[in-house]
């Protein structure tokens, strides 16, 4: 991993080596970060004796193999669980998608439940700016004992509490340890337009980290499927695993989040608006277990 700096703001950010020598937008203040190089560490093994070079030869020979081998199930392992969206130092070169990509990616999580220690199921999620609270849905919690936080770094959070529940509009907020450090999304209070693209980013049927594109088509104030009061509707297709996945906008803000999809059309779908989101967090309710079914 590369510890770099924002320069503006002082953030703080742990990346993957594959990025070093590019840049990346502070979540923070927007200003662009330039990674540095990972720097090589060179091992000099001390001189044997003659009557051992040709042993010395085989057992260098035999490390390099391993570390080839390690090298190369660790990167499969890299692409098999995370999709990768390549980093340009020129924006231009990236479609609109994989810039929102890059710039929420960090901010994005998979919720597993368990019950009686059984997985239970699994939903997404993502962190609320300024990183102290994670985003879903209500229903992606109810009815568990606990649940796993894994973020896209692949560390996890064990979770039992909540610090606000909203069965009606099927919104929760979990809370994020005080000594754990991510970077979060912010809600977005702009107004939109029907044929405004959208974008999510979740984890649907155990796929990691995907993300969809689409347009809103409308806000809807009445729909058949739910009585969650006004919903964003989006044409973009989702599966089960994307409920409580972000609703973004072009420049990374949290529009909605995605509840849910009409059985007959998986593109067909809706989402709690950032409204609802923010005033649950408004209420500042206490830990609390999570809801029963």
């Amino acid at each position: 991993m590369i510890e770099t700096t924002c320069d503006t703001c002082g953030a703080k950010y742990k990346l993957p080596d594959f990025m070093g020598g590019k840049t990346k937008k502070c979540r923070k203040c927007g200003q662009a970060i330039q990674i540095p190089l990972r720097q090589s560490i060179v091992l000099k093994a001390p001189r044997r004796p003659r009557p051992l070079l040709w042993m010395s030869i085989g057992a260098a020979i035999a490390s390099v193999v391993i570390f080839s081998v390690q090298t190369t199930l660790k990167a499969r392992q890299t692409r098999r669980h995370h999709p990768v969206v390549e980093i340009s130092d020129n924006s231009d070169n990236l479609t609109e998608a994989q810039q929102v990509y890059n710039q929420t990616i960090e901010s994005i999580v998979y919720i597993h439940g368990f019950k009686e220690g059984r997985r239970t199921g699994h939903g997404s999620g993502f962190i609320l700016y300024p990183g102290d609270k994670i985003a879903t849905n209500e229903h992606v919690i109810r009815g568990n004992d606990y649940v796993i936080v894994e973020t896209y770094w692949r560390h996890q959070l064990r979770i039992k509490y909540h610090v606000g529940a909203d069965r009606y509009r099927d919104v929760a907020l979990l809370p994020v340890p005080a000594d754990i450090q991510l970077s979060g999304l912010r809600l977005s209070n702009q107004t939109y337009s029907k044929g405004d693209r959208m974008f999510t980013i979740g984890s649907p049927l155990d796929v990691r980290f995907g993300i969809s594109e689409g347009v809103l088509v409308e806000f809807a104030k009445h729909v058949d499927l739910t009585s969650l009061g006004q919903l964003v509707q989006v044409d973009i297709s989702v599966a089960p695993g994307a409920s409580g996945s972000p609703l973004l906008d072009r420049e990374g803000e949290v529009v909605g989040v995605i509840s849910r999809a009409t059985p007959k059309n998986r593109k067909n779908t809706f989402a709690v608006p950032a409204e609802a989101v923010q005033d649950l967090i408004a209420k500042e309710c206490p830990l609390t277990l999570f809801p029963a079914n």
